[in-house]
């Protein structure tokens, strides 16, 4: 799981690496009909859950980074093998749910691709 990486520099450094262990395979977004927004909490939307860092300055989005994406890398048979939270910052939401400055909303919709994320993983 890549997370926590905003903007366009940002996304071209992470596409780089990522192409540097698995050149065959193309990261993109994936439709709200992908089981992994399935597999234990039904998630119809991509949410931009934003770092404690950009809460403070009163916006959801860091670096231009504006719009959300949930991405991934499948394998040749549609196995997601990485799961990508582009414009996100859902390790903040993890960490900051339990201080009263964090959004409750933002910390729930985290914690809730989290653990679709593991309940995919262990099961496909």
């Amino acid at each position: 799981m890549l997370d926590d990486f905003h903007g366009e520099i940002e996304w071209q450094h992470a596409r780089g690496e990522l192409k540097k262990i698995l050149p065959e395979y193309e990261p993109k977004d994936l439709p709200l009909s992908h089981p992994i927004f399935h597999s234990y909490f039904d998630l119809d939307g991509v949410v931009q859950v934003p770092g404690i860092a950009a809460l403070v300055q009163g916006v959801t989005y860091e670096k231009g980074g504006v719009t959300p994406h949930y991405m991934g890398v499948e394998n040749k048979n549609g196995r997601l093998m990485i799961f990508i939270t582009r414009n996100c910052d859902l390790g903040d939401a993890w960490e900051w749910i339990n201080d009263s400055r964090y959004p409750a909303q933002f910390g729930v919709v985290a914690y809730k691709v989290g653990m679709n994320v593991i309940t995919y993983a262990m099961s496909h």
